[in-house]
């Protein structure tokens, strides 16, 4: 059947995604990675210091932009973009794809690097201090933050 092999197909490509990637990404960044979860990234919130705001991307996957998105892949390999391009939609990420959220760990990766004082689970964001040059940072790849929670009560459905 090929829908089934085209699935398998699609799972291996993004293990082995997931394998290259996996070193490149910060310690704040908890989200579809081997051994971390929600439970750690609220930890690690727990750990921040100074006030905290809760942001949330809006309509994350499907505003991520392919050009951006291949400079990335192209700096690790560019053969990832063309293994990956058959699967890739017209715009954005799929939601449900298996490689879709471990490119969306890579598209945000220098804003994990620039921001240590955030601890990120997906499209979810707590961070310690100002939140302004974050949000202006996710703005410059083409991101918009649709909920600002200043400070939080929940994050991640659990209460902070």
């Amino acid at each position: 059947m090929p829908v089934d092999r085209d699935r398998e197909q699609v799972k291996q490509i993004a293990r082995e995604l997931a394998q290259t990637i996996e070193p490149l990404l910060s310690d704040n960044c908890h989200s579809y990675r081997p051994g971390r979860n929600c439970d750690g990234a609220r930890a690690q919130v727990a750990t921040l210091e100074g006030p905290i705001t809760a942001l949330d991307i809006r309509n994350f996957f499907p505003s991520i932009d392919h050009q951006r998105l291949q400079r990335q892949l192209n700096r690790i390999d560019p053969e990832w973009w063309y293994r990956l391009w058959p699967w890739i939609p017209s715009s954005g990420l799929a939601m449900g794809v298996a490689f879709s959220p471990v490119l969306s760990n890579l598209y945000l990766h220098e804003i994990d690097q620039r921001f240590p004082n955030a601890v990120r689970y997906s499209d979810n964001i707590v961070v310690s201090g100002d939140p302004r040059p974050l949000i202006r940072q996710l703005g410059d790849l083409g991101l918009t933050v649709h909920k600002i929670e200043q400070p939080p009560t929940r994050w991640l459905g659990q209460p902070l």
